[in-house]
């Protein structure tokens, strides 16, 4: 009996579960499975959104970083610009003081220069009073001033005679016909006479047949002697450094080299709108001896590579300075950089060589 009721039992139990598989089954309502492939590709949207998320915070913060800077740098600026303001506020205040103390010293100098010219005007009244109270006295010696003035006058005369009788015996001594062959008078038959004519010759037969290098910059003296080493080798030479005018009188040479170093206005010879004039008066003194110069131009960059010419063509100063012109007219003006060029060598050498046999 109990095997039977166990049985039924199942079997209810059975339809009952197999009636509502089949009602869910049916049902609208029923559950559906996930839909996997939606769910990752909503996944990588969200890693996608989280990385531009995560780049726009770096972006945003390396901007935060700017606006602080610039923040400190608003901040320094204006803490810059208030010294500055405070600054101009205690220059405006040494100002006003300055332009006070200008102002009184002026009323103080136009205090004391009325009262000097108040004095003044008191001692010429002076003056003008004792003129006046000692004018008959200075009649008296205005005839005496008078008197010695006319003695002067008698022996300026006296002096005058004499003068025009020595010169009409020198016209007696020599000859018209004498002047025009270029013949000179005695010397020795004028008495006190100077032989005037024969000093030039006399200075030049005092001249030593030596060759003189000059140099004006004392730093550049041992550079000039090495540049004039092979050209002087068999020659008498001596070297000066000179730095005033007087020293220019030691040179007894019958020739003077004379370098001078490059300046930025290309002053070779110093001529009348110069204040100094050191080198063009060196130059005058040893051609008045009768001795010959040679300038040297040193240092000067478009004269580094000229080939058969002495000088460089862009010294302009060389074509209408007196000195200078003579010199060049005479092949003795020479412009270099640091040497001599081969063509300058031979020249030079040849230069000094016919002076030296004059």
């Amino acid at each position: 009996m109990q095997s039977i009721t166990a049985t039924v039992t199942i079997a209810f139990l059975v339809g009952l579960i197999t009636r509502r598989a089949e009602d869910f089954m049916r049902s609208d309502d029923q559950l559906k499975l996930p839909d996997f492939q939606c769910m990752d590709h909503d996944l990588k949207t969200l890693r996608n959104d989280s990385v531009e998320i995560h780049v726009k915070a770096e972006k945003i913060e390396v901007k935060v970083n700017q606006l602080e800077n610039n923040v400190s740098m608003v901040a320094t600026t204006c803490a810059l610009e208030s010294q500055r303001l405070q600054d101009h506020g205690r220059c405006i205040d040494m100002y006003n003081r300055c332009k006070e103390d200008v102002n009184k010293y002026r009323d103080e100098s136009r205090r004391k220069f009325n009262d000097t010219l108040d004095e003044v005007q008191k001692l010429r009244l002076e003056v003008q009073q004792a003129f006046k109270e000692n004018t008959q006295q200075g009649q008296g010696r205005v005839l005496i001033l008078m008197v010695v003035l006319g003695a002067g006058e008698f022996v300026l005369g006296v002096v005058l005679i004499n003068g025009l009788r020595k010169l009409n015996a020198l016209k007696t001594q020599t000859r018209p016909e004498d002047i025009k062959h270029g013949m000179k008078p005695d010397p020795n038959t004028l008495k006190g006479g100077t032989n005037l004519f024969n000093l030039k010759q006399k200075d030049s037969a005092r001249l030593q047949k030596l060759v003189t290098i000059v140099s004006f910059n004392d730093g550049r003296q041992k550079a000039h002697k090495v540049m004039l080493e092979d050209i002087t080798r068999n020659l008498q030479t001596e070297f000066l450094r000179i730095s005033r005018k007087e020293e220019a009188l030691q040179i007894k040479s019958q020739v003077t080299v004379l370098f001078v170093e490059r300046n930025d206005r290309h002053i070779i010879l110093e001529s009348e709108q110069e204040i100094g004039d050191l080198k063009v008066s060196c130059v005058r003194s040893i051609l008045k001896l009768g001795g010959k110069v040679i300038v040297v131009y040193c240092g000067h960059r478009e004269s580094e590579d000229l080939g058969n010419l002495l000088c460089s063509p862009s010294l302009k100063s060389a074509d209408w300075h007196k000195e200078l012109r003579s010199l060049k007219d005479q092949n003795c003006f020479l412009s270099i950089n640091k040497s001599f060029s081969q063509k300058q060598k031979e020249h030079l050498k040849t230069k000094l060589m016919e002076y030296l046999k004059e």
